[in-house]
């Protein structure tokens, strides 16, 4: 996903400006940059040296997921050790979640794992996919709600348009 990120702009965004711009915008949020008009979702390439993505899915996307999330939960179940090793080889800062499946997925399957492994000390936020609501200003306070991994998930419900805490 790295050279999917930096080539977008060439690429006429892989025909999806939505998710590009959505994550860069949900990225500047979290980092604590201002996200009120969408230039800034174009402005700024330096802040992709913060963006290491990861999909728990780990296949091609579609325009939904079902509940409960059974393929991702399958895949993460048997590649646990490997998804872990992300988090422990490049101990990331922060951790956005983004979207319903992949919160619920990281917090009950994940989460723990990490802190096992001593990095409960790690903060996360939940956000709304970007293909979704892609420039829902809602996020705007995601780097007043990061969380460590031994407190409940701050979330953002794109659909109640407010902050939650739990696991969606």
């Amino acid at each position: 996903m790295g050279d999917w990120f930096r080539l977008a702009r060439r690429k006429d965004y892989w025909k999806d400006p939505h998710y590009y711009c959505g994550t860069m915008l949900r990225l500047r949020a979290v980092l604590g940059l201002p996200v009120d008009d969408l230039k800034y979702a174009e402005q700024d390439l330096s802040i992709l040296r913060h963006l290491r993505y990861i999909d728990l899915k780990a296949t091609e996307g579609s325009g939904s997921v079902p509940d409960p999330p059974i393929d991702i939960q399958n895949y993460v179940r048997n590649n646990i050790n490997n998804i872990a090793q992300y988090w422990k080889s490049d101990t990331p800062k922060i951790t956005v979640l983004l979207g319903w499946a992949a919160q619920r997925v990281f917090e009950q399957m994940v989460k723990g794992e990490l802190i096992k492994a001593n990095l409960a000390h790690l903060k996360r936020v939940g956000l709304s996919h970007p293909s979704q609501f892609w420039h829902d200003v809602g996020f705007v306070e995601a780097k007043n709600r990061l969380s460590p991994l031994g407190e409940n998930l701050n979330y953002w419900g794109p659909i109640a348009k407010k902050w939650k805490v739990g696991i969606p």
